[in-house]
């Protein structure tokens, strides 16, 4: 346990845990935790909490490092459907599980730690999938070498840093006034920087993130709203229709998301 904050005033993250040398990696294995008191839970809420990672306008108000950060190749929803329903454990077979949003995303980095470490860029297959009035899972995979040809052309080449494991998960919690949030990241900043000073800079920066989320989401906060704001930010309801009416996921009702 690297930090234990439950039960503590005015603490954005509750608890950090640390686990080193996951799976044979020097980087440490990070996961955070914290509960915003976001009032009444909307679904919306999951697409508007990936938006703090995935949108440059969002994201570059809790974290000073960013450059870019563009999903460059959406991905065909309907067929990544297919996919993970094959993909499912017996346990969740039949489940409300959908995958609401894939892609192939790009992002870069300004120089950090007052210039010690130069910029970095990655590479990497990211997915959302959601169980509706539940919450969902925001994910994302580094994409090895063999697909380096998907960078985009004329770019910088710059360091490139590695998420070996990298997943946000959203659920409302029990009494429907707010949600939890547990993000795991194992990030290796890449170049000869030594990984006991990297994790210090990665703790810091969701701790921003962390702090910006309970503002975002919390009385007053542009997170919070209701039914037209959703569907116009995150299209989620419109995303679950869109497979519905295909029957990739066999025309299941309780599928469908009513904010």
């Amino acid at each position: 346990m690297v930090e234990d904050n439950r039960g503590k005033k005015n603490k954005y993250v509750d608890t950090i845990e640390k686990i080193d040398k996951f799976n044979g990696i020097d980087t440490p294995l990070l996961r955070f935790r914290t509960t915003i008191n976001s009032g009444k839970y909307n679904q919306i809420y999951v697409q508007r909490f990936a938006n703090l990672l995935m949108s440059k306008s969002l994201r570059t108000l809790w974290d000073q490092t960013c450059d870019s950060v563009d999903e460059i190749y959406p991905l065909d929803l309907l067929v990544g459907n297919q996919h993970f329903t094959k993909s499912l454990p017996s346990d969740l077979a039949g489940s409300s599980v959908v995958l609401t949003r894939l892609g192939i995303g790009h992002c870069t980095t300004k120089p950090a730690a007052g210039g010690l470490v130069s910029p970095r860029e990655q590479l990497t297959l990211c997915g959302i999938n959601e169980s509706p009035n539940v919450g969902g899972v925001i994910w994302g995979y580094e994409c090895p070498s063999s697909m380096n040809n998907l960078f985009p052309a004329g770019r910088q080449t710059l360091t490139r840093a590695k998420s070996h494991v990298f997943a946000a998960s959203i659920e409302r919690t029990k009494d429907g006034e707010g949600f939890e949030v547990e993000y795991v990241i194992q990030l290796e900043i890449g170049g000869r920087i030594p990984t006991w000073t990297t994790a210090p800079m990665v703790v810091q920066t969701i701790k921003n993130l962390f702090k910006f989320t309970h503002g975002y989401f919390g009385e007053g906060g542009e997170g919070r709203g209701g039914e037209g704001e959703g569907r116009e930010e995150g299209g989620v309801e419109e995303r679950m229709e869109e497979l519905l009416r295909d029957k990739i996921m066999g025309g299941k009702e309780d599928l469908l998301v009513t904010m």
